[in-house]
């Protein structure tokens, strides 16, 4: 049940790949968002250095500015650089694993749980990037 949801998904985005682009940008400017309230507004990012906080910030909005502009303007090459966006998402979650790993005893528990769900939403985001990524990178090389 759960490979042929996945292979709907992936055939979708085949279809369309200009949607996981537009999925990609929307979900880097909500991680961006709710980074940024939960630093001014509640506060609950005061056991990070601001410089942390505001390169997670400053990070997600170019990964978002990139992946929107692409799916708007790409009309070819859409395999190669749904590839490059895959790898500038396992950069920032790289990052953010290091943030939680390195000041895991400083974290509040609500940025915690952030930090591991954005983790989880953003690995299966690359998954299907690379998935998709690369079945269209044989289709364009096939043409």
């Amino acid at each position: 049940m759960k490979s042929t949801l996945l292979q709907q998904a992936i055939n979708i985005f085949l279809s369309r790949p200009a949607l996981l682009f537009l999925i990609d940008g929307i979900g880097a400017l909500l991680s961006a968002s709710l980074l940024l309230v939960l630093h001014f507004f509640f506060q609950l990012t005061n056991g990070l250095p601001p410089t942390t906080i505001n390169s997670l910030i400053g990070i997600a909005i170019l990964l978002s500015a990139f992946s929107l502009t692409s799916g708007c303007l790409l009309k070819r090459d859409h395999g190669r650089y749904l590839r490059l966006i895959a790898i500038l998402n396992g950069s920032y979650l790289l990052a953010v694993l290091i943030v939680i790993f390195y000041y895991f005893s400083r974290l509040e528990l609500f940025l915690l749980l952030f930090f591991l769900l954005e983790s989880l939403v953003i690995s299966c985001l690359i998954y299907l990037e690379c998935k998709v990524g690369n079945q269209l990178i044989r289709q364009e090389d096939r043409q």
